[in-house]
């Protein structure tokens, strides 16, 4: 049968190139897209990627506390420009208000890492708080019918609630 013969790049090692021929063919369809990176994409979008966590990552591809494609939370490029130093091992940058893509220096605390766990602590209990108060308010605005189903509801034979 006629026709060009495809070779798979990753089970051909040097020795069993062929001819020059192969050798170019393999060299020029190894990556079609290595051309195509970053800048030259048409899907680039300046370096800025942003997370399914909320979080907005900037590419500084030297930057000590890059990721292995490049990225550094923006929030932390903000406070290091601000405090004119790279932030130590133990240090978080906190945002205020929780909201992660705001990244304002106005929102924008440095904590220890102790000191940022005991700060989501504190916001969990004053929510916890918060959400108890509404609770107890919402139990006194019930009817005395009303209260009585919620705390004394039944189970039928089968375990199922009444």
């Amino acid at each position: 049968m006629g026709g060009a013969t495809l070779i798979n790049p990753i089970l051909l090692n040097k020795n069993m190139v062929k001819s020059k021929k192969q050798e170019e063919y393999l060299m020029s369809n190894r990556n079609p897209f290595q051309n195509q990176r970053r800048e030259n994409n048409r899907m680039w979008k300046g370096g800025i990627r942003h997370t399914s966590t909320g979080y907005i990552l900037i590419l500084k591809p030297n930057h000590p506390k890059a990721t292995k494609k490049g990225y550094v939370p923006e929030h932390r490029l903000v406070m290091e420009k601000h405090l004119g130093r790279y932030l130590k091992e133990n240090e978080i940058v906190h945002h205020i208000n929780g909201i992660r893509d705001d990244n304002r220096i106005e929102n924008l605390v440095v904590l220890t890492i102790s000191k940022h766990h005991a700060q989501h602590r504190k916001e969990l209990w004053e929510k916890t708080k918060s959400n108890k108060k509404l609770l107890k308010k919402t139990r006194k605005n019930m009817s005395n019918s009303a209260r009585k189903r919620t705390e004394t509801r039944e189970r039928d034979n089968k375990g199922r609630w009444l």
